[in-house]
C-alpha cells in the first residue's frame, strides 16, 4: 500500500535546471529571510524540547488521578510548554511585518486553543486507557480511532470555516467550491491551501494572495486543485493509519497504558516517536506538493509565472528559498522555493524531449 500510495505522476527524470538564489533574490532579501526563520526555527525546537521536559516529569512523578483527568493535566501542561514559542514565534512575526494583529487580538486567538488541548487530552487519556485494559492489542484499535478522529475533522472543518465564496476565481477552477479568507488586517503572508473531502472539498484563498499577478494565480489555482484531484488528502489519511499502527505499537512497548499512571510514560514514548516519524511525514508531504507543481506546470506550461509565483510566496512569507538540509528535512512540509523553481524551470527542457505528463 505505502508503494502504491509514494507513486506520483511527477517524471522520474528531469532536466537539471540550473539556477541559484541569486538569480531571484537579492543579497537584502536572502539575508531578511534568513533572520526570520532562524528565530522562528529555535522556537519550535525549544517549544519541542520544552514539552519534552515536562512529559519527562510527569512520567517520574505522575499525578494521583483518573485517566480523563490525567489526559487533560498532560494537555494542559503540553499547552503550557508551548505558549512560550507561540509569543516568540508572534513577536518575530511582528518584527518583520508580517503579523499586523494586536496582541490583545493575538491573545484572544491564541487563549481558546487550551480547550483543544485539555479536552483533546481528557478524551484520549480515557479511550486508551480503556482500550488498553480491554485488549492486548490495543493499539490496533487506538489507531483506528484515531485515524477516524483525523478524516472526520478533515471532513467537517470547512463547514465551520470563516471563509466565503470568491466571486472571480482564477481560471482552471470550474466545478469546484472557492473561497476566499479575509486576513488582511491580521497578516501580510499568502496562503492558499486545498481542503475536505467529499461533498466538503474546497479551496480556500487568503485575501493577501489574491494580488498576485493573474498568470501566477492561474498556476497557484491548478496547484490547489491538483491536490483534489490527485486525492492528496485521503492519501494523507491512508498515510496516518500506516504511521500510528505500528507507532502506537511502540508506544504500547515501552508503557502499556492500562492504568492512568502509565499515560504520562505513554505520552512521553508517542512524543519521541512523532520526532522520529516527522522527517519521514515531511518527506511524503514534500512529495505531493511537487505532484501538484508539476501537474500545474503541465496544465498551465507557464514556467514563468509558476517561478515568480515561488518567487512571491517565499517574499511574503519570508522563506529562506534555499534552506540547511537539517531544517529542510525536520521542518519543510514542501519542496524549498529553488527546488520549485528549478521544476518550473525543468519543463522547457522536458517538453522539448516529449517527457511532458509521463507517469
Amino acid at each position: 500500500m505505502a508503494a502504491w500510495l509514494w507513486r506520483t505522476r511527477v517524471p522520474a527524470h528531469l532536466p537539471p535546471a540550473h539556477v541559484s538564489a541569486s538569480e531571484f533574490f537579492t543579497p537584502g532579501e536572502l539575508k531578511r529571510a534568513e533572520g526570520h526563520v532562524r528565530m522562528i526555527r529555535v522556537a519550535a525546537l525549544a517549544a519541542f524540547a520544552l514539552q519534552l521536559g515536562v512529559l519527562a516529569l510527569l512520567a517520574l512523578r505522575p499525578p494521583g488521578a483518573r485517566a480523563s483527568v490525567t489526559g487533560a493535566l498532560l494537555g494542559l501542561a503540553l499547552w503550557l510548554a508551548a505558549a512560550p514559542s507561540a509569543i516568540v514565534t508572534e513577536a518575530w512575526q511582528r518584527r518583520y511585518g508580517i503579523s499586523l494583529q494586536s496582541w490583545g487580538a493575538w491573545t484572544l486567538a491564541f487563549l481558546p486553543s487550551v480547550l483543544a488541548w485539555v479536552v483533546g487530552g481528557a478524551i484520549a487519556g480515557a479511550v486508551v486507557v480503556a482500550l488498553a485494559r480491554r485488549t492486548p492489542r490495543w493499539w490496533l484499535a487506538a489507531a483506528a480511532l484515531a485515524t477516524a478522529s483525523v478524516a472526520v475533522y478533515a471532513f467537517a472543518s470547512p463547514l465551520v470555516g470563516r471563509g466565503e465564496p470568491l466571486r472571480h476565481p482564477p481560471p482552471g477552477l470550474a466545478g469546484v467550491r472557492v473561497e476566499v479568507d479575509r486576513v488582511h488586517k491580521e497578516t501580510r503572508a499568502a496562503n492558499a491551501e486545498a481542503i475536505g473531502i467529499g461533498p466538503t472539498q474546497r479551496i480556500v484563498f487568503w485575501d493577501t494572495i489574491l494580488r498576485l499577478p493573474p498568470r501566477e494565480l492561474a498556476v497557484l489555482a491548478t496547484h490547489e486543485r491538483a491536490h483534489l484531484n490527485r486525492r492528496h488528502i485521503l492519501k494523507g489519511l491512508a498515510w496516518t493509519l500506516l504511521f500510528l499502527v505500528p507507532g502506537f505499537w511502540l508506544v504500547g512497548r515501552a508503557a502499556r497504558p492500562d492504568r492512568a499512571e502509565l499515560l504520562p510514560r505513554a505520552a512521553l514514548a508517542a512524543a519521541a516517536v512523532a520526532l522520529i516519524a516527522l522527517p519521514f511525514a515531511n518527506a511524503i508531504s514534500r512529495r505531493y506538493e511537487r505532484e501538484a507543481d508539476w501537474i500545474a506546470l503541465e496544465r498551465t506550461r507557464d514556467s514563468d509565472a509558476a517561478a515568480n509565483l515561488f518567487r512571491d510566496l517565499a517574499l511574503s512569507n519570508a522563506l529562506q528559498p534555499d534552506p540547511p538540509r537539517w531544517a529542510y528535512v525536520l521542518f519543510a512540509d514542501h519542496p524549498s522555493t529553488m527546488q520549485r523553481i528549478e521544476l518550473a524551470k525543468s519543463l522547457r527542457g522536458t517538453a522539448l524531449q516529449g517527457g511532458l505528463g509521463s507517469p
